[in-house]
């Protein structure tokens, strides 16, 4: 008989009983593998092959030679008879002997027994992925052996490396397998293969087994498969004990299913989440006291809108655009232009179609220092009395980038409470450690040790799962503070990313349980609590609802009051321009004065835009506010593109270098 594939091959299985006629699989069942004797000679190597070239030659040599031990190892022993007794306990474990006589077909230390931890169960419609136990184990014969047992497969290895097994000799050992719980909704069962389909001996040939249950059994209720074959049973007087025999098709494990009432154990699957009790117990308790620190210390005193007819306290468009978002961004800085123009600082001249110039009228005297940065930039110190989109391309960046910063560190301790931004760092370090704690307390209820036998990679997928599951719930709950969609999903993203690691390291139940779900809200809430519990400043949410006042009121607003505003100031409308630039509501702001503005801005000449005949209006104002702001915001932000690190050079020339080759 050829060597099997140590492959797991999922067995349907039905019961004995016509009724039961939904497909089962067991898959990942225990088997043995022999340990390997000598290698055969190979016959390769005597061959005298003329035709082919001597280094297709070598090549065959070498194919043939490393595949000759492996067609070779399942061909040295052989099972003459292997017995499983098990004894049912009321806790769904189960108490193994197994019995093995043995015949070695060339010498061979001996043999070891792999039975695998993880469980997947598929019968009558219900699935099941767990990892069961394995422990207790005990020696009955009188040969050596040695734990060999990893985080995948039980494996004890039998008998002495200083010399060779008998050519007939009989194992015997025992040890507990724990089903940890019941795992069949609406019932409970007995499900076990007491062979296994990934043997490695040249065949099995008979197996006897012998169930004996804690309570009587209904016999309708219970199958025996040898691969896909059924096979016959008995069941003694008591009715609580299942025997039989089989010699055919073994090698493709022999299981034994009993669909047993509700109730019929004590123990049902959860019981054994005491850890999970405790790290539930433990996270309610963070998270309670998360909402009562977010209570004292970081709720936001309620924002009031105010009606605003002009800018809130004064500020310029740059601070409202950054009080607005709470960041500084590139066309903050760039309406500084329009609040310079309006003032008579400069003039806007479109010298073709999206093609710009800026003439400066006069050195800047004003008390606005970012308005100063921005003169004495766009006009090199006034070395320069104009300057065109193209000059500003990649150059006038920095000037926009050093007045961000300038804002930044004006106002940015303006903007939230310092004892709150504290606690909330403290939630969110607490937040990273609960799903720390989730992901590690999961893969230790699913029967693994904290990082297992590759150390490193299940170092790896641990921090990247913690720190990504954590790391995306900050950026999807920013949202409430930024309102920017691509947080969402950016967000959304990264936290997929963190449970896939965290399936992969094993932190994720293989059946599904209400304990992790409730722990993994609970774990996300902490980070909700972390980013609402950023406190604004009285005087922050004050000029909030100030902007969101003057916001409205420059988004929508009844015309009678904007005529009678024009009358009073006639610059009124070029006045807030910028300021409906930076809140973004610049299309509404020029449709509202829509027949009420009738003249174009004195500071901005075109001779295709509105000279020539062609008639001012909101729509033509639009237009020009679209085009330009967009062109010159494109210039006046854009920076060159990073270059390669030492320029163009040929690769073959330099210091040191060199390679390496045989010899």
């Amino acid at each position: 008989m050829s060597r099997r594939s140590t492959t797991t091959a999922a067995s349907a299985w039905k019961t004995n009983n016509d009724d039961l006629t939904d497909t089962c699989i067991y898959s990942k069942c225990p088997f043995f593998i022999f340990k390997q004797g000598k290698a055969m000679d190979n016959k390769l190597n005597k061959m005298r092959v003329k035709i082919l070239p001597a280094t297709l030659i070598a090549a065959l040599i070498l194919v043939f030679t490393a595949a000759a031990p492996a067609a070779y190892a399942a061909s040295n022993f052989y099972i003459t008879n292997m017995n499983v007794d098990v004894i049912v306990n009321e806790d769904d474990t189960y108490n193994v002997t197994e019995s093995l006589n043995v015949t070695f077909t060339q010498p061979s230390h001996g043999i070891y027994r792999k039975i695998p931890y993880q469980v997947n169960l598929d019968r009558d419609g219900q699935t099941s992925k767990f990892r069961a136990d394995i422990d207790g184990f005990k020696m009955l014969s009188s040969q050596k052996y040695k734990d060999m047992s990893d985080d995948t497969y039980f494996n004890i290895r039998f008998g002495d490396e200083n010399k060779y097994e008998n050519t007939k000799t009989a194992y015997k050992y025992s040890y507990v397998y724990d089903m940890k719980g019941d795992h069949l909704k609406n019932g409970d069962e007995f499900y076990y293969n007491f062979v296994g389909d990934e043997w490695e001996a040249q065949s099995i040939d008979a197996v006897t087994y012998k169930v004996h249950f804690p309570k009587k059994i209904d016999p309708d209720n219970v199958g025996v498969k040898a691969g896909s074959v059924s096979q016959n049973f008995s069941i003694d007087d008591s009715g609580k004990v299942i025997s039989g025999m089989t010699t055919d098709n073994v090698l493709n494990g022999l299981t034994m299913r009993a669909v047993l009432p509700q109730g019929y154990y004590s123990k049902e699957a959860g019981s054994n989440s005491i850890l999970y009790y405790i790290i539930l117990a433990v996270l309610f308790v963070l998270t309670i006291g998360g909402m009562i620190m977010w209570s004292r210390h970081g709720r936001d005193k309620k924002m009031i809108r105010t009606v605003e007819i002009a800018p809130p306290d004064g500020l310029p468009s740059e601070v409202i655009g950054y009080l607005y978002d709470e960041t500084s961004k590139g066309e903050h800085v760039i309406s500084i232009l329009l609040e310079l123009a309006n003032e008579g600082y400069v003039k806007i001249v479109e010298t073709k179609k999206k093609s710009y110039r800026i003439e400066c009228l006069k050195h800047y005297d004003g008390d606005n220092r970012y308005a100063k940065m921005f003169m004495d930039g766009l006009f090199k110190n006034y070395t320069r009395e104009n300057v065109t989109k193209g000059q500003l391309k990649n150059k006038f960046y920095k000037t926009v980038e050093k007045i961000e910063k300038a804002i930044d560190e004006e106002y940015n301790e303006k903007l939230y409470d310092n004892n709150a931004e504290q606690i909330s760092a403290v939630l969110m370090v607490i937040g990273f450690v609960s799903f720390g704690l989730l992901y590690l307390g999961t893969r230790l209820l699913n029967g693994y040790s904290i990082f297992g036998d590759g150390i490193a990679v299940s170092i790896a997928f641990f921090l990247v799962a913690t720190l990504c599951t954590g790391g995306g719930f900050s950026t999807l709950f920013s949202f409430v503070n930024k309102k920017k969609v691509s947080r969402i999903f950016g967000g959304t993203g990264v936290i997929l990313l963190g449970m896939g690691c965290g399936y992969l390291y094993q932190g994720f139940p293989m059946e599904n349980n209400p304990f992790f779900v409730a722990g993994f809200v609970l774990s996300a809430v902490i980070f909700l609590l972390a980013k609402i519990c950023q406190k604004k400043t009285d005087w922050y949410v004050d000029t909030l609802g100030k902007i969101t006042g003057y916001k409205d009121f420059l988004k929508k607003t009844e015309k009678d009051r904007i005529e009678k505003l024009v009358q009073e100031d006639p610059e009124y409308f070029y006045r807030n321009l910028a300021y409906a630039y930076v809140l973004d509501v610049t299309n509404a702001y020029v449709r509202q004065f829509d027949g009420i503005v009738s003249e174009p801005p004195s500071w901005y000449e075109s001779n295709t835009r509105f000279g020539s005949g062609n008639m001012f209006s909101a729509y033509a104002m639009n237009s020009m506010m679209h085009d330009m702001m967009g062109g010159l915001n494109s210039s006046m932000t854009s920076s060159p593109s990073s270059s390669s690190g030492g320029g163009s050079f040929s690769s073959g020339g330099g210091a040191g270098g060199g390679g390496g080759g045989s010899w």
